[in-house]
């Protein structure tokens, strides 16, 4: 389903990099990505979330290559795949990515960076695409970043609506 939903949607986290927080990078393999997709849409989860760059804290930044390389196989094989019905998004926060993802069968951009890149923005509303706006304050991670904030809440609640203004404005749909 990609509107607006009137129930708690599950998304999947399927982490294809080898410092993954979650995961400890158990599926860096094509054959274990995809094992794992299975197993998610098997669990009914609406969405597949592939993600190609770890944001934990202390996580090193990897590039733009680096990051096509290890998400966009496995976006193609998942929406190949005859056995996985689950829509797939692309957790990243590089326009580059997220397009060529989009072009290998992607339907949602996860957008670690809240929209507030301009030409994320623009992709998004000029391709039509669902996108899930999220909140890195780190991107590309630092190693030794340290949050200063008193009010965290406040300050991402703050940062997302600023950055779903802008992508209003861009032509981004509120759906």
């Amino acid at each position: 389903m990609l509107g607006k939903a009137d129930y708690t949607q599950v998304m999947g986290i399927l982490n294809v990099t080898p410092d993954s927080f979650s995961d400890g990078g158990l599926y860096t393999t094509i054959e274990n990505a995809i094992a794992r997709a299975r197993e998610i849409d098997e669990a009914r989860a609406e969405v597949i979330d592939v993600g190609g760059e770890s944001t934990r804290p202390g996580a090193d930044p990897v590039s733009s290559e680096e990051e096509l390389e290890r998400v966009i196989s496995v976006t193609e094989r998942i929406t190949e795949s005859s056995e996985i019905n689950t829509l797939v998004s692309i957790d990243t926060y590089r326009p580059d990515v997220a397009e060529a993802a989009l072009d290998a069968g992607a339907d949602i951009i996860n957008d670690q960076n809240g929209l507030n890149d301009p030409e994320m923005r623009s992709l998004i509303a000029t391709r039509e695409y669902k996108a899930v706006p999220m909140d890195a304050v780190n991107l590309p991670v630092e190693r030794e970043y340290r949050s200063d904030t008193e009010d965290v809440v406040a300050e991402v609640c703050d940062r997302l609506q600023k950055n779903v203004e802008r992508a209003h404005a861009a032509g981004v749909a509120s759906d």
